[in-house]
């Protein structure tokens, strides 16, 4: 007997009738939607589901063949179109179905296939090939796949490290005797690491990128420097300097300044020399019985008189001094042409001119404002030569000569700022509406210098001379700080005791207020300093040493002095005041002197509760303290640090106080605690130039200050000008209270 077996198609439905019959009993929900996409080609059929909520992740899908059914199984529920697959795939799918449970779909087939299932990213695709077929279908590829690199990739390089900022830096070479050196000059302090070291070269390794300017290690290379060459990587600039003749090379700081030093060995003639006068200058063996000198004999001068010179540097020079004469750098060379004639070329434009001032070589320079005019000081031995017609209205123009520098005296319409910078050797003077920001700003400072006495110094690089001449107009000196581009600028007027400091585009200009006054270039610094006992900071008492002391500015804290000590010498210098005056009777004007130079020490750190206790123990042992203008002073002071304000004005208008500049510079302060504007007003005013001769960042605190009780009065334009130069010279907190 002859087995008739039902076709395919009988075989297909009584499978998926099964399987809905054992699944009858199932709920019948779908849930997340699936959207499904279909292509027939030569060789393979598709599939592709992905979800229809826009969920990345690729549904999970199993799936397999059973007598010729394709069966589809999910994770959870899902609901499809599936009359969309028998029109998608028209010569594969016969019938559909899909189970109560919601998570499994039947497709009967017209063909038994071949199974492949793949995912990428969102996308599942379930592959249906010929059993005879040997070709595999294309590889699968979501459109989201470059997505998702592009954003993983963006994620890598965000995680990467940052690359160092870019940062200007200017290199210059220098040559004493037979050492050569080569300094890194960048705006502030910035750390290195040495990559290699060999014989006669040097890699170094910074952490910033630079911007670097070599024009005057091209020009004018130290002796001993055979090559450099710097590049910019991800890490940082890296400089490799050789050596010529293979000569050792070191490195070191000073201040924040990498300086590489090349110096060639003495000869063995010249180390015997050098032993030599070390030997001849040992100290002296003291003899028996015999006291020892304080200090070894001096040696006659001819000892080596005759010895070759040492290979050490000498110590920088100082240029200037109480002569007031113009002196420049050993280094300097005149940049004029042969002819000694320089052409400035003027070029106008819709709201400025732009001068340009042409040397031969690149030429030291001051450029400062001065009333309505600028004045252009160059360290050159020319005439500069302009053409009045290429003036616009408003502008004149004056040139004139000085020893070793040429000059040049601008009028300009009011409104207009001065900017200067330097090309190569050319340079070019902007006077526009507003100014292009210099390279560098210098911030003069009061420090305190040898024996305590203050000074203003500020650090200039490239400082190449003094220039002293007679300012036509006003009849008074000025001297005028020149140095190499690029440009250096103090865009904001200063005003000391000792000398007004013009607003500069570069360089520095110092016009002093007295004879004593000296101005002198140390190096790369210009300091301002006073050539006798007078000063700006506390003056010594006056007078005779019966009835009360009278000081000149008795309110006035050197915190540049007092308050210099930091970290391990502020406890050492703070334990040997303490030691002094512990050890001497503090009923004795020797020990009330002690007490108050610790108070001053207190005072100069804005200790106030610590120095008002010196001050009461100081006062009960010697009474006639209360007498002594300056005690006074300094206990309303430390009244007003230790928010004491009634006390603190109370001290601060007794005597000869209440008139004095220096009590109403503090008694302003402490009007402005207070609340009383008015009053506040009044004292600042009086305090006349006192200001000016604190230090900068204290000035700022004094010019917040008189900017906010200038607003409670409305007096806006002095309001703007004192908030100005707080925001210019105070710390952070500062500023902001300027801004405010």
């Amino acid at each position: 007997m002859t087995l008739i077996r039902p076709p395919s198609g009988w075989a297909i439905r009584l499978s998926m009738i099964g399987a809905a019959a054992v699944s009858f009993a199932m709920p019948a929900f779908a849930d997340k939607p699936v959207h499904m996409s279909f292509k027939e080609a030569p060789g393979y059929a598709r599939i592709t589901a992905k979800w229809g909520d826009g969920d990345e992740a690729a549904p999970k899908i199993s799936a397999q063949i059973t007598n010729q059914v394709l069966i589809l199984t999910f994770d959870q529920k899902v609901s499809i179109n599936l009359d969309k697959i028998k029109e998608g795939l028209p010569s594969w799918a016969a019938v559909t179905f899909m189970d109560p449970d919601g998570m499994t779909a039947r497709i009967g087939l017209k063909q038994a296939p071949k199974l492949a299932v793949s995912t990428s990213v969102d996308l599942t695709a379930i592959d249906l090939m010929p059993e005879a077929s040997t070709t595999p279908p294309p590889k699968l590829v979501s459109p989201l796949a470059a997505v998702k690199a592009k954003e993983a990739e963006a994620q890598r390089v965000a995680a990467l490290p940052q690359a160092p900022s870019v940062e200007p830096l200017e290199v210059r070479g220098s040559q004493s005797g037979d050492s050569s050196r080569v300094a890194f000059y960048w705006p502030a302090r910035t750390g290195y690491t040495i990559v290699s070291q060999g014989e006669g070269v040097l890699k170094v390794q910074f952490a910033k990128r630079a911007k670097p300017d070599l024009a005057y290690l091209r020009i004018s290379p130290p002796a001993n420097l055979a090559d450099f060459q710097g590049e910019n990587t991800n890490r940082g600039y890296v400089a490799t300097i050789t050596s010529k003749d293979k000569l050792p090379i070191k490195h070191f700081r000073e201040g924040d300044v990498l300086v590489v030093d090349i110096t060639r060995p003495m000869s063995p003639e010249a180390q015997a020399a050098a032993a030599a006068v070390a030997n001849a200058q040992q100290k002296p063996q003291p003899i028996a019985g015999k006291q020892p000198l304080l200090a070894p004999p001096k040696l006659e001068s001819a000892v080596a008189t005759d010895l070759p010179a040492s290979n050490t540097a000498p110590p920088s020079a100082t240029l200037g001094g109480p002569e007031r004469v113009t002196a420049l750098s050993s280094n300097w060379r005149d940049p004029a042409p042969r002819n000694g004639l320089v052409n400035v070329k003027a070029t106008p434009f819709p709201g400025g001119l732009e001068l340009q001032v042409p040397f031969v070589a690149p030429a030291p320079a001051a450029v400062f404002a001065r009333g309505s005019a600028v004045w252009a000081v160059f360290a050159a031995n020319a005439d500069l030569k302009i053409d009045a017609t290429q003036l616009p209205a408003g502008y004149r123009a004056r040139t004139m000569r000085a020893k070793n520098a040429t000059l040049m005296r601008i009028e300009m319409p009011k409104g207009l700022i001065v900017s200067a910078d330097m090309d190569e050797s050319v340079w070019t003077l902007r006077f526009a509406p507003s100014g292009t920001k210099p390279h560098r700003f210098l911030a003069p400072t009061r420090k305190a210098g040898e024996g305590g006495r203050a000074r203003i110094e500020t650090m200039l690089i490239g400082a190449a001379g003094l220039i002293w001449f007679e300012d036509p107009v006003i009849g008074d000196q000025i001297a005028a700080a020149v140095s190499y581009g690029p440009s250096s600028a103090s865009p904001t007027p200063r005003d000391f005791v000792e000398a007004s400091l013009p607003a500069t585009a570069h360089g520095l200009a110092i016009a002093p207020k007295s004879d004593e006054v000296v101005v002198t270039i140390e190096g790369e610094r210009v300091v301002v300093s006073m050539a006798s006992a007078v000063q700006s900071s506390p003056a010594d008492i006056a007078g005779a040493s019966s009835g009360p002391r009278i000081a000149v500015n008795p309110a006035y804290i050197d915190f540049a002095g007092w308050g210099a000590s930091r970290g391990e010498a502020y406890f050492h210098q703070l334990a040997g005041l303490e030691t002094v005056a512990a050890s001497i009777d503090p009923s004795t004007p020797q020990g009330a002197a002690a007490a108050l130079d610790l108070v001053r020490f207190h005072l100069g750190h804005d200790h106030g509760f610590e120095a008002l206790g010196v001050l009461k123990v100081a006062v009960q042992d010697r009474p006639e303290l209360e007498q002594d203008t300056a005690f006074i002073a300094m206990r309303g002071i430390a009244n007003y640090m230790a928010s004491r304000f009634k006390a603190a004005d109370d001290d601060l208008a007794r005597g000869a106080l209440r008139g004095d500049p220096s009590a109403a510079l503090w008694r302003a302060m402490v009007a402005t605690q207070r609340g009383e504007w008015e009053r506040a007003i009044e004292f600042f005013r009086a305090s006349d130039k006192q200001i000016f001769a604190y230090p900068s960042a204290r000035a700022a605190v004094f010019a917040a200050a008189w900017a906010e009780a200038a607003l409670r009065t409305n007096d806006y334009d002095a309001a703007r000008r004192q908030a100005n130069t707080a925001i210019a010279n105070g710390d952070r907190e500062t500023k902001e209270r300027g801004q405010l």
